[in-house]
């Protein structure tokens, strides 16, 4: 019984020490990211990889895992294979495009040595629709039932949804926050032709 009781006292410095160092973990704030994205005048993709990035990171810190830096050659192999999901409307870890059928087909082309590599990829209509009821006015203009307008993504707002779906999947939250990955590159490509006005389709590469 006495172990017992110190072992639960163990466990909640513990739980405190981890509740303590999340709260101190604060979100990088990326310049420009509250810019509405607008596909027709092209999509920055140095500011969606920032904007993936300072998420990411603060997940990471949530659970003591260090920084993650971002990296030009995995973000270009990134953008290339989310072009493809968009061209084809398709999420998927496996291509019939030359070169990408496989995720290590495509980290190869990266110029990055690595030993472990990783990949999360999702789709993410461009006005916030997910989750709840709409209906179109006219154009591309939605609004809710409640007759509340609904916006398009900025950079953040795209960045942090995308990470919230990764966070809650098991397969692709162990990629966000594994401790044996030290870089990333992130990228987004667009679709005008999907569902709601269009679609982001998001890639990621992980190496460590």
């Amino acid at each position: 019984m006495k172990s017992a009781r110190a072992a639960a006292a163990i466990a909640a410095v513990l739980l405190l020490c981890v509740t303590s160092a999340a709260a101190a973990c604060t979100r990088i704030e990326v310049s420009g990211a509250n810019a509405r994205i607008e596909p027709s005048q092209g999509i920055n993709a140095a500011l969606v990889d920032a904007a993936i990035l300072s998420e990411m990171n603060y997940q990471r810190c949530r659970i003591g895992a260090s920084p993650l830096t971002r990296n030009a050659g995995l973000r270009a192999t990134a953008a290339k294979y989310s072009s493809w999901m968009a061209k084809t409307m398709t999420v998927s870890h496996r291509s019939s495009a030359p070169g990408q059928s496989t995720l290590r087909a495509r980290m190869s082309t990266s110029g990055v040595s690595f030993s472990v590599g990783a990949e999360n990829l999702a789709m993410v209509h461009r006005f916030r629709v997910e989750g709840v009821s709409v209906r179109k006015t006219g154009g591309c203009n939605f609004v809710r039932s409640n007759g509340k307008a609904v916006g398009a993504h900025s950079y953040a707002t795209l960045a942090r949804y995308v990470v919230d779906l990764w966070m809650a999947s098991p397969s692709h939250r162990r990629n966000v926050v594994a401790r044996d990955v030290s870089m990333v590159g992130s990228a987004a490509s667009f679709n005008g032709n999907a569902p709601y006005c269009g679609q982001f389709y998001i890639a990621q590469n992980y190496a460590g």
